[in-house]
């Protein structure tokens, strides 16, 4: 089997991954076991699962921070409009999405995975 080269991904797009996982081994088990059976199986994250991502994980990993910018827009809309300044909550999700969006353009130039266009 031909190894495709690739470039490496950012260290902060290595981060983010690795922190996304994280949380979905705790809340979404059956995720994790779908596609990535191996953090499954010894129920830990490691920076060499995030390094050595097949091309159909980075597909899920790109799926699963789409979802969770998505998610974050959500969160920041719920607020109630007539609070004058934004509140903690609504400054982190801000600052969340912006590592999201940063993650997603480096994988998807990583993997020559499709990038979604903005709405």
């Amino acid at each position: 089997m031909l190894e495709v080269k690739r470039e490496q991904l950012r260290a902060s797009t290595v981060e983010t991954v690795f922190k996304l996982l994280e949380t979905q081994l705790e809340f979404h088990f059956d995720w994790v076991e779908r596609f990535f059976l191996q953090i499954a199986e010894c129920e830990r994250v490691k920076y060499t699962d995030v390094d050595r991502m097949s091309a159909p994980q980075a597909d899920a990993i790109r799926r699963l921070l789409l979802e969770q910018e998505a998610f974050g827009w959500k969160r920041i809309r719920r607020r109630p409009s007539i609070l004058p300044e934004p509140d903690e909550e609504v400054k982190e999700w801000k600052l969340r999405i912006g590592l999201y969006r940063e993650a997603l353009a480096d994988l998807c130039a990583c993997y020559g995975l499709p990038l979604p266009k903005e709405v």
